[in-house]
């Protein structure tokens, strides 16, 4: 199915900030004591940052021309 690809940007983006939320959220609350929800906001925003900055560089990797 090409819908579910990690080719699509839509599922990349969503599968990279759940990712960062699961992420934020176990050591926020586990290692450095901090409430869940604060920790799942940053955790969205940083894998939203990350999604985007990955296919603006995949974007301009594929768009540049070779030597």
């Amino acid at each position: 199915m090409d819908i579910l690809s990690l080719e699509n940007p839509w599922v990349y983006s969503a599968i990279m900030v759940v990712i960062w939320v699961v992420i934020w959220g176990v050591l926020g609350v586990f290692v450095f004591d901090e409430a869940l929800v604060a920790t799942a906001i940053t955790g969205a925003f940083s894998g939203l940052a990350f999604a985007l900055v990955f296919q603006y560089l995949r974007r301009n990797e594929e768009n540049a021309t070779g030597p």
